[in-house]
């Protein structure tokens, strides 16, 4: 690294000797303190005072900023630079104390060390950085939407892409703002620190989380981080359980002669699937189903309880399917009715599609949103 030192102090004496063509600089400045900075997706991932001769590694893509403090003494103005092997890279600049630059590392090659100068007139702090690793992050997927109080896995690819392994990540949920600066891509919030680096991560969204479509998920390991594609936040952040698929069907099970009697008796079966279309889940409730002589199923009024039973809590998008023998009835012209959450014990999203409904004449479906109506007509 000598050789590569010597070659950086020649630039730096170059350029200040071009400079002083133009402008007569002070003397005598020195390097008191450098940090070295990097941001990737509006968090800082490290920073680092450097030492001479240290090495420091960086994500490939982050956001580097360098701070040079000089020691007091010399006279102004002072002459800061910084250069490196990479890129071939150098700025330099005047100041009276302490001067920053940002430098955007596009592509660090992986595994490779670049060598750094940081100086103040003559005085020179070298250091490197070296390429880091990354993860993959393969879910959420591109233009994914998930509701709010859901539960929905973050998945990743273990492997760094580097010689460094990790045991624990930090995941944090960032918002994109319409422009290529990763500096300016917030971080919402935290979702999980030292998580294990296992590949997976169940996130409970939060229903304070504001609706929209430029999210991102960050896993963070030391210098090694990844992003995801952008997704959506949508839903409303409550529960709101539907009745879904209701059909009922019948079977003689008297004589089953074939001849048409007064006597015959039909048993009764339904399936139904109960599902939570909010974005919280819901308490346990129950259900029932409901019998009238058909009347053109304006309303359940009048209608007497045939069968009822118990619905454990159920996650957002979850679901319950249900297949029940609910009645025994003669021959005649039915129609059946089933309610989830009759007494409206659960606050739901919305309370008002409970008493939607439809009706056919013959065996047929219909689907709502609290309830649903099947017609039984012999």
């Amino acid at each position: 690294m000598t050789k590569k030192r010597f070659i950086i102090g020649v630039l730096i004496m170059l350029i200040i000797s071009i400079a002083y063509v133009v402008k007569v600089f002070g003397i005598g400045g020195s390097v008191n303190r450098v940090r070295l900075s990097y941001y990737r997706y509006g968090i800082e991932i490290n920073d680092h005072e450097i030492d001479e001769g240290d090495y420091v590694d960086i994500d490939a893509g982050s956001f580097l900023i360098t701070s040079i403090e000089r020691t007091p003494g010399g006279t102004e103005p002072y002459e800061f630079c910084v250069l490196s092997e990479l890129n071939s890279y150098y700025e330099c600049n005047t100041s009276s104390s302490t001067w920053w630059v940002n430098y955007w590392a596009g592509s660090h090659p992986e595994d490779n060390c670049y060598l750094w100068g940081a100086s103040v007139d003559d005085d020179i702090v070298n250091f490197h950085t070296c390429g880091a690793g990354w993860f993959n992050i393969t879910s959420p997927s591109e233009a994914q939407t998930v509701n709010r109080g859901e539960t929905v896995p973050i998945t990743w690819n273990t492997d760094t892409h580097s010689g460094s392994s990790c045991s624990s990540v930090n995941i944090y949920l960032c918002q994109e703002n319409g422009t290529d600066d990763d500096l300016t891509v917030p971080v919402v919030r935290t979702i999980e620190l030292g998580t294990s680096n296992d590949g997976s991560y169940q996130w409970d969204i939060g229903c304070d989380d504001d609706l929209d479509d430029n999210y991102r998920i960050m896993v963070v390991c030391g210098s090694a981080t990844g992003y995801s594609e952008i997704f959506e936040i949508i839903g409303d952040c409550c529960p709101d359980l539907t009745v879904e698929s209701f059909d009922v069907t019948y079977e003689e099970i008297s004589d089953n002669d074939g001849i048409i009697e007064s006597s015959d008796q039909f048993r009764i079966s339904c399936t139904f699937t109960i599902r939570n279309i909010g974005g919280v889940a819901t308490s346990s409730s129950w259900y029932k189903i409901m019998k009238k002589d058909w009347d053109g199923c304006t309303s359940w009024t009048g209608a007497e309880d045939c069968d009822q039973g118990s619905v454990s809590a159920i996650a957002p998008g979850g679901f319950r399917t249900f297949s029940e023998i609910i009645d025994q009835v003669p021959r005649g012209c039915y129609e059946y009715w089933i309610v989830i959450d009759p007494d409206d014990e659960i606050a739901e999203c919305d309370e008002s599609n409970n008493s939607n409904s439809a009706c056919d004449e013959s065996v047929g479906t219909e689907n709502k949103s609290w309830s649903a109506i099947k017609t039984l007509c012999k």
